[in-house]
């Protein structure tokens, strides 16, 4: 069967740049993306390599979508952890929390958005699927209330550092999760009395 027959025969939607992306991220998920193949890929989907390279370039792209997939699922993990929040103080600590149970949850994926397999020169999504922005906007919720002196963008960096460096311990096995939940609210607690004003 030709490889355009066994596409439009799959796919009557043009959804296959969807399925593939899909694709790919259960392989991440299963096997790490140092182990990625877009050939195995592309046969978990049931079409040709060539297919697959109608939508992404190589497997370095692919990786790239996968990435921003997950940036995108982290900025909305982190909006609905502030649903029903009003306080900034709490917020702050929300978003911080969801990072962490995101990065126990996706281990692999996580590695992936930060690692050295992410396209080189790959940027997060310039919008609210960015979870930075996500970020910021709490800490600017956060210094109009009083509760933060410092810049914010040296803000955010201070603050994803602490919750990314007790995620990367809990994915690298330093820590295991029930010892890295733990230590969320005790890191998200020093985070903020480091933002606050001087007494």
């Amino acid at each position: 069967m030709s490889t355009l027959m066994t596409e439009r025969e799959t796919y009557h939607h043009g959804d296959l740049a969807a399925a593939l992306r899909g694709a790919a991220l259960a392989a991440v998920r299963r096997d790490g993306a140092h182990r990625f193949s877009l050939r195995a890929v592309a046969r978990d989907v049931g079409v040709d390599v060539a297919a697959a390279y109608r939508h992404y370039r190589n497997k370095t792209d692919l990786l790239g979508a996968v990435a921003n997939g997950g940036f995108a699922a982290l900025a909305e993990r982190m909006r609905r952890q502030l649903e029903g929040i009003v306080d900034p103080s709490d917020r702050m600590a929300a978003v911080g929390r969801a990072y962490v149970l995101f990065a126990l949850d996706e281990p692999e994926l996580v590695r992936l958005m930060f690692g050295p397999l992410r396209p080189r020169g790959q940027a997060p999504p310039p919008d609210e699927r960015n979870p930075y922005m996500v970020l910021l906007g709490v800490l600017d919720e956060l210094a109009a209330a009083g509760r933060c002196t410092l810049p914010v963008d040296v803000a955010a960096d201070v603050a994803w550092s602490a919750v990314h460096g007790l995620a990367a311990l809990a994915i690298d096995g330093r820590l295991e999760r029930e010892a890295a939940v733990a230590r969320i609210e005790p890191t998200l607690a020093v985070v903020l009395r480091g933002l606050a004003p001087p007494r």
